[in-house]
């Protein structure tokens, strides 16, 4: 790397003054901004695209700081002119915490990093620890610093969960405001459509004729509740009413009055019955029209399809096992000790067979899903959409 400083006769110019910078042949220039502390001009350069084909697609990275005062490009050895590279202690305002860093140089990049840890000070105990890049164009945060913007994000957090809604909030809510003649609900089975609307005295069903375009002005009314809670009984008096009825969601303008109602039901349904993916499809159609943006999470239930204990809500895997579960050894159908693994950051499917001493005996990534045994029961196992590996029953 040269600098090449303006003249009279050839003068120069880049952002940071009267000069250019000359990378090395083959080299060029990848990043360059001022640092923060100390005002020094920092310059990353990087090889070629032909040299970094040749190191297999890792291209080498060199790192230079300028004196932008006197344009002098700095050694490894002046460094300790600008920078402490001593160990510091220091504590949080209440002297609960102690900070432990050290500016360190990586001779190998011609780069500095902090290497921090952060303690309790009280138990002795290792909070956190970690490294940062020293040169930065912002702010540089310390590790105590961003232990209390954690806290307080978790806080703010915490703030706007507390703020979110009950299904008996998002009920009385709304029964506070439910309007007149406008639909409370649409849905439909194979012949007709329906209506829920409030009169103000009353629920009324009206029906519809799908086909018929006449009857639409001359709906039929078909049944009359004095409350909603009544509505719900008759429909969910048949078992199947989740997979019989369709729900209609542009029609459907005031749902939420009715979300503790619908979302309890299919709650347990979801726990007491076992369910195919088809009626979990047919569920998920009605709780989406449910789901409130401000409801509290946990209040729509998911639970794994094999102890039945309740998991993170995730329509995409329905079926999907829980952490304790999925640590249970798997089989295959021929008895053989089964692990399962991404094949690369990407994701992918590795099967790992084992005896059942543990020893490797095979591997094969070339499944996108495979059958296993846990606790006796079938399962698919398959790499989750964002990496991972997700197991559902069959």
């Amino acid at each position: 790397m040269k600098i090449l400083k303006s003249s009279f006769f050839r003068p120069r110019k880049c952002p940071y003054g009267n000069f250019e910078l000359s990378p090395d042949k083959g080299w060029e220039v990848l990043q360059t901004f001022i640092d923060f502390e100390s005002g020094l001009l920092v310059i990353s350069t990087v090889k070629g695209k032909e040299d970094s084909l040749k190191s297999n697609g890792q291209p080498e990275v060199k790192q230079y700081l300028i004196n932008l005062q006197s344009l002098q490009i700095l050694s490894s050895d002046d460094y300790k002119e600008y920078f402490d590279y001593g160990l510091k202690e220091s504590y949080s305002p209440d002297g609960k915490l102690r900070l432990i860093s050290q500016r360190i140089h990586d001779k190998l990049r011609n780069n500095d990093f902090f290497a921090e840890k952060l303690y309790d000070t009280k138990m002795e105990t290792l909070i956190s620890s970690g490294e940062s890049l020293a040169f930065t164009a912002d702010r540089r945060e310390n590790l105590l610093e961003r232990h209390y913007t954690t806290l307080k994000l978790q806080k703010e957090s915490q703030r706007k969960e507390s703020e979110k809604l009950s299904l008996s909030d998002l009920e009385s809510i709304h029964k506070a405001i439910l309007k007149k003649d406008e639909p409370i609900i649409s849905f439909l089975d194979e012949l007709f459509r329906y209506k829920l609307i409030y009169t103000g005295t009353h629920f009324e069903i009206l029906r519809y004729s799908i086909n018929d375009r006449e009857s639409e002005s001359i709906p039929a009314k078909l049944s009359t509740f004095l409350n909603i809670e009544d509505f719900w009984k008759e429909i969910t008096a048949d078992t199947n009413w989740f997979t019989a009825l369709s729900i209609h969601q542009q029609e459907s303008l005031q749902p939420f009055v009715l979300s503790r109602k619908v979302i309890e039901t299919l709650n347990s349904l979801k726990k007491e019955k076992e369910l195919s993916y088809g009626q979990h499809e047919k569920i998920y159609a009605w709780e989406k029209v449910f789901i409130h943006p401000n409801l509290k999470a946990g209040e729509v239930k998911q639970f794994c399809s094999n102890c039945t204990k309740e998991v993170k809500y995730n329509p995409r895997y329905p079926k999907y096992i829980c952490s304790i579960c999925s640590s249970k050894d798997k089989y295959s159908p021929d008895r053989m000790l089964l692990e399962f693994y991404n094949t690369d950051l990407s994701g992918g499917l590795k099967i790992v067979y084992k005896d059942i001493h543990g020893n490797v005996l095979g591997e094969d990534d070339s499944k996108s899903e495979f059958l296993c045994l846990i606790d006796g029961k079938e399962f698919i196992v398959q790499e989750a959409r964002f990496g991972g590996i997700v197991i559902q029953k069959k």
